[in-house]
């Protein structure tokens, strides 16, 4: 016996799988058998040829099989995109080994190429391919939105106790041009407001983000963007202004409760971008160590409106900025996620949920691990359209 036989026997205990699996593996036929016999089977799609233009997401396909052996179908694949749909019961082949089937297969609502695949215990097939050009229903009209956005960004506080930052205010500009460059492609229209440094103040804060309740329309998104620093005391989270009193914050700075009924009156689709960095010792040696950013993410997960938070990092961690970027290393990631980086699967659109994962793997390989942004998307809220690559 062949020794190949002989290992996958004892691996499978069962002689005549050891035969089948030693033969495929080897190339060589089953004995008796031409050296075609042992070849995986052919598929072909019947209808349509060529291409097809689709006006529905169902497709109906007829395809034609072959086995030169005869050797029975096991199943038959499709594959669109990176979407693996199947397996489907194949057709019993008749006595020249051929036989003809049908499907019904999904596809996307989008310019795409569709594969079949048959397998026997010879192998998988070549397989048929046809180009789809969809004509159906533009998708992405109802997928665009306006955004009104109101960026905050602080380096320099007017408390000396308070340690200036490098790039939070450069961060609320390149945000917001990161948004700007989707005009005519994710969005319809951008309406943006930035706010900096001593421009930043309390009154200023609160005016603007009056202004991006009543600016923010049914249809529309949302987004209020801050970066600088974040303060916790025995009431929870703040956002710092510019003219913070680091010793009276529950009078002076900007509460998560503040923060989240902001975006709760928001009618159309809020959404949050925290980048703050701790300065704990600004607050004397009893404050504390970290801010409670994953607190503010549950909180804002609860609220009866769908609130799409994304954060810098967890509460014990710092935000990072560094000069090599010329931002915060959670500002950049968004950028860059939203200039492309952040596309799956060939898709031409950035969706929400999309720039949750990008910004999640690139933030800790950007810091050496020691920043894990956080970010809550709440059940029932639409995936939005973030950024288009092709516009």
């Amino acid at each position: 016996m062949r020794p190949d036989i002989v290992i996958k026997t004892l691996a499978l205990l069962d002689e005549q799988k050891a035969i089948q699996a030693a033969t495929l593996e080897s190339g060589r036929p089953p004995a008796g058998k031409k050296p075609v016999d042992a070849l995986p089977p052919i598929i072909q799609i019947l209808y349509p040829q060529n291409s097809l233009a689709v006006t529905s997401p169902v497709v109906h396909l007829k395809y034609r099989l072959y086995s030169h052996s005869g050797e029975p179908i096991q199943q038959i694949l499709a594959r669109s995109e990176n979407n693996v749909l199947g397996p489907f019961d194949p057709p019993a082949l008749n006595g020249a080994g051929e036989a003809t089937g049908s499907v019904n297969l999904i596809v996307p609502q989008r310019d795409s190429e569709l594969l079949l695949f048959a397998t026997n215990n010879f192998g998988t097939s070549v397989p048929a391919k046809i180009a789809l050009k969809w004509q159906g229903p533009d998708i992405s009209s109802s997928q665009k939105h306006k955004v009104v956005v109101l960026a905050v960004g602080i380096s320099a506080y007017a408390s000396p106790n308070l340690l200036k930052l490098k790039y939070a205010d450069k961060d609320a500009e390149d945000f917001v041009a990161a948004l700007n460059r989707q005009k005519g492609g994710a969005y319809t229209q951008v309406v943006p407001k930035i706010l900096q440094n001593q421009n930043a103040k309390l009154k200023d804060i609160r005016a603007d983000l009056a202004w991006l309740v009543n600016n923010t329309g049914k249809q529309d998104i949302g987004i209020l963007f801050l970066a600088g620093h974040g303060f916790d005391d025995a009431n929870g989270y703040y956002y710092v202004p510019h003219d913070v009193e680091p010793n009276n914050l529950s009078k002076t700075g900007i509460s998560y409760r503040e923060l989240l009924a902001t975006l709760a009156k928001i009618s159309g689709y809020p959404i949050l971008f925290i980048d703050t960095c701790h300065a704990a010792d600004a607050l004397g040696p009893t404050a504390k160590l970290s801010i409670d950013i994953a607190g503010l993410v549950n909180r804002a997960r609860k609220m009866p409106k769908g609130i799409i938070v994304y954060a810098s990092s967890t509460g014990e961690q710092e935000s990072l900025e560094s000069p090599l970027w010329r931002n915060g290393a959670f500002t950049k990631a968004i950028v860059e996620g939203l200039d492309g980086g952040a596309q799956f699967f060939h898709r031409d659109y950035i969706t929400s949920s999309m720039l949750d994962v990008f910004i999640k793997e690139t933030v800790p390989d950007l810091t050496g691990h020691r920043q894990q942004p956080t970010a809550s998307i709440p059940l029932g809220v639409p995936d939005l359209w973030m950024a288009r690559t092709q516009h």
